[in-house]
């Protein structure tokens, strides 16, 4: 029997949910999510649902929310958007766009798994695997306290892995399981390390967990500009369903 496609809007959902931000709010169908700086995604207004108020109105009211947690405005826009009219606003707004970035998802079953993977895989604490994380990556460790806060707050089931070679780790990467939906995140091999196949050992590894999990779908989020990584997914029958970009305001701070 063929499985139904993955359906975007409860992966939107799964999304939000596994990436949780520290404070959130709602406010006329938009949810507002504050992290203290940590990574757009988490610090941004989401519309997942129409209006009932005007939007500069509502706008307004997001700059005084966002400026009483010293954030900047920022909007995360998806092609699934519920406010139809919203982007084009922004943009009349003076709001930039930014970080242009897919959501791609595949359906699992057992094509997906790697037969004979060379390297070893260690399920790993979340402390040891942020550890890890920032030991294999060039990230500043200036946002750490808010990364591990976000991440404890994964009211999910989760998985940290760690990929070793020789001895050494080289990669890592996590899911989250949410019903049948299984989301990829922070996939990362050391840069002296990769063009070896680490990275695809890395998401067999990940997609074997889901499998034995029951998840029926997989799905992550790419940058639209990662052309290898992009590659990489599409090997593992991962395709685009959706897309979703940043709309920052001209007159505020960066983010991370």
């Amino acid at each position: 029997m063929i499985p139904d496609p993955p359906d975007p809007e409860k992966i939107e959902a799964a999304g939000l949910s596994a990436w949780p931000a520290l404070h959130s709010e709602f406010y006329d169908g938009w949810l507002l999510r504050y992290s203290n700086g940590y990574t757009k995604r988490a610090n941004s207004i989401n519309p997942t649902c129409p209006s009932t108020l005007p939007l500069h109105t509502k706008i307004d009211e997001c700059r005084r929310r966002y400026a009483d947690h010293h954030l900047p405005v920022v909007f995360r826009v998806t092609s699934l958007c519920a406010e139809p009219d919203l982007d084009d606003y922004l943009i009349r707004q003076h709001f930039q766009y930014s970080s242009l970035t897919k959501v791609m998802a595949c359906s699992l079953s057992q094509t997906n798994r790697g037969a004979g993977l060379s390297s070893e895989f260690s399920f790993l604490s979340l402390d040891d695997w942020l550890s890890l994380f920032y030991h294999l990556s060039d990230f500043s460790t200036k946002f750490r306290d808010a990364h591990q806060a976000i991440l404890s707050k994964i009211c999910k089931q989760v998985v940290f892995l760690g990929l070793t070679s020789n001895g050494k780790y080289v990669a890592c990467g996590m899911g989250v399981l949410d019903g049948h939906y299984f989301g990829l995140f922070s996939l990362l091999t050391k840069y002296k390390y990769r063009n070896q196949g680490f990275g695809s050992e890395l998401v067999f590894a990940l997609l074997n967990w889901a499998l034995e999990n029951d998840a029926t779908y997989a799905y992550l989020q790419v940058q639209a500009n990662n052309l290898p990584a992009i590659h990489l997914y599409q090997k593992h029958q991962f395709q685009p369903i959706y897309e979703y970009w940043y709309r920052i305001h001209s007159d505020t701070g960066n983010i991370q």
